[in-house]
């Protein structure tokens, strides 16, 4: 890097970014931030490790992160709450990392009127439960949904006391492993129902230089293309390790490999066609929007347009080399 955009990255704000531990579809801005990327950038980051997505967007409620890397869905929950957020871009999907875990012996009908314990209670975790729950002939009000923490969760779940919940990662395959579970169902089986991205209210938005957006896209998306290169693996789990995973006992490659096969990382060429202008965010968007209406759970009308601003990802992707 030259000593000027040394100078550019000391004298610009430092962005700070929220995400919650143990998935690794929020990992680019781990790798970004251990490889230097935003800095070759000239740009300052600074990322925020959080339990569980709920606390993270109480960071960006409270406007003490910039971005917070979330769940799509958790941007239409916020803009019902009347909180002005915005989606800056979508950056990957859960594909079989969000997970209905049930107890062997028991059958998703059998639990009607019954609980089942869920990381959050938000419209993009009841999308994905909705798909599931209609395939087999049930509804969302057919069940209580308890919202709890994932490690808590998941030990009630091998107690015995919750015969049903949805989580992800370690939590999950601890539930599996250790609580006579059975995954009944995945996100891979409704590819692309449960997306993420960078949420930013929206004021925030408008105060920050755009170009100072494009430099943090640009070394999010070296990262990714970094992370698909199989020759960065073992330095990749390393890095988890000492980030995402630095509260547990550090994770083997082969443990990584299973949970990154439960993610899709958009390369460049998807994030410009899920995020360019009626693209694949715009479809989720409506499709979500519909899923409310239907259940009589849209409690403030929006188009994609009102949620999302794909500029800085769009100028991104043009300049990457």
């Amino acid at each position: 890097m030259s000593a000027l955009n040394f100078a550019d990255a000391a004298q610009s704000k430092t962005y700070k970014i929220a995400m919650s531990a143990g998935w690794l579809g929020y990992s680019p801005a781990n790798v970004a931030q251990a490889k230097g990327f935003w800095k070759e950038q000239g740009i300052d980051v600074e990322i925020v490790i959080l339990p569980d997505i709920v606390d993270t967007q109480k960071l960006l409620i409270n406007k003490l992160v910039d971005i917070d890397l979330d769940i799509i869905g958790s941007a239409v929950e916020m803009y019902m709450q009347e909180i002005p957020v915005v989606a800056i871009a979508e950056t990957d999907w859960s594909y079989g990392g969000d997970q209905i875990i049930l107890k062997k012996d028991t059958d998703i009908r059998t639990l009607k009127g019954g609980s089942i314990g869920v990381y959050v209670n938000q419209v993009a975790l009841m999308y994905f439960l909705d798909r599931y729950f209609s395939k087999n002939s049930l509804k969302l009000s057919d069940f209580q949904l308890l919202e709890m923490e994932l490690k808590p969760m998941a030990d009630k779940f091998i107690a015995g006391m919750l015969k049903g919940i949805v989580s992800y990662g370690p939590d999950a395959a601890r539930a599996v492993r250790e609580g006579d579970g059975r995954i009944a169902a995945s996100t891979a089986d409704f590819e692309g129902c449960l997306t993420d991205g960078m949420i930013m209210l929206k004021d925030t938005l408008n105060a920050t230089p755009e170009d100072d957006l494009v430099r943090i896209f640009k070394g999010w998306i070296k990262a990714v293309k970094w992370i698909k290169d199989g020759k960065n693996f073992k330095e990749y789990v390393e890095i988890l390790n000492k980030t995402i995973f630095k509260d547990e006992k550090p994770y083997t490659e082969d443990a990584v490999k299973e949970m990154l096969r439960a993610v899709r990382l958009h390369d460049a060429e998807t994030m410009s066609e899920r995020n360019r202008d009626g693209g694949g965010l715009h479809t989720h968007l409506k499709d979500v929007n519909a899923f409310l209406k239907t259940n009589n759970m849209l409690k403030k009308d929006f188009t994609p347009e009102d949620l999302s601003d794909n500029k800085a990802v769009m100028e991104a992707l043009k300049r990457i080399e």
